[in-house]
């Protein structure tokens, strides 16, 4: 067994994926809640983030006034950058149409609120498509070329969009809305390691082509290791971690986690 074979078949033994329900990652889709939007918790992530505050020159990051004119979601005076989910538009469809939803309600007091959740009745079939997987067959030269199913399905779908996301002018922040865990009790720096070594398969080609197409820019990838974001970029050849920031500076991210009790 080779290196890469050796690396794959770990991979495939310990990490465990769960995607986030669409109520942690769709602005609203927490119906009468204010922090229904993933982007305050990212901008709380890189505003407890040592690099990304260096980025900013100390500065805190602030969303913007207005985003009809494509402005980026976390800007500073001498930096900005932008969010984007690593979410095929298939799958972020089918969850809008069999999540749960959630409503917040007063409850007994003005202070405290409770939530209720519901199922919408759905019995149409919904095909979705898991987008680091699809891209696995690819190089970045490939997404380049345009060498992926030609035919106007489901999967061609899906990659057309992540490509106009990755053709934004802006500094982005790739977004994986998932929750990755170790089935095996490993040290955090072997854990760090799986998932980086998993998303360097996947993931790194889309850092990769921007360097190709947009090379002024910056691109950042981001997930959850079980109660950590970790944050990840480019060394000139490879994925590295830039910084591990635990859940708990995130208090949108653990208020929107919290609703789940419910369902």
């Amino acid at each position: 067994m080779n290196n890469n074979q050796l690396i794959n078949s770990t991979i495939d033994r310990c990490l465990l994926i769960k995607q986030l329900p669409n109520t942690m990652w769709k602005k609203g889709a927490v119906k009468n809640d204010t922090l229904s939007n993933y982007e305050i918790y990212m901008r709380e992530l890189i505003n407890n983030s040592e690099y990304f505050r260096n980025k900013a020159n100390g500065q805190l990051y602030a969303e913007p006034q207005r985003e009809d004119h494509g402005e980026p979601d976390a800007y500073s005076d001498s930096y900005q950058i932008d969010f984007k989910l690593l979410l095929a538009s298939s799958m972020g469809n089918a969850q809008n149409n069999t999540d749960f939803q959630i409503e917040m309600t007063d409850c007994y007091s003005y202070i405290t609120k409770a939530c209720k959740a519901y199922k919408e009745k759905d019995k149409e079939k919904r095909y979705a498509s898991n987008l680091l997987p699809i891209l696995r067959p690819y190089t970045y030269q490939d997404l380049i070329d345009e060498k992926y199913p030609k035919e106007n399905n489901i999967i061609r779908k899906d990659i057309k969009n992540m490509i106009n996301d990755l053709n934004k002018q802006k500094n982005l922040l790739l977004i994986i809305p998932s929750i990755f865990s170790i089935a095996e009790p490993l040290t955090s720096e072997d854990k760090l390691l799986i998932l980086k070594n998993a998303l360097q398969l996947d993931a790194y080609k889309l850092i990769e082509y921007r360097k190709h197409i947009l090379p002024q820019l910056d691109t950042y990838i981001c997930t959850i290791l079980e109660e950590s974001f970790v944050v990840l970029g480019d060394d000139g050849s490879k994925l590295e971690i830039i910084e591990v920031i635990d859940a708990n500076e995130c208090p949108t991210y653990l208020h929107l986690k919290s609703l789940h009790f419910c369902i």
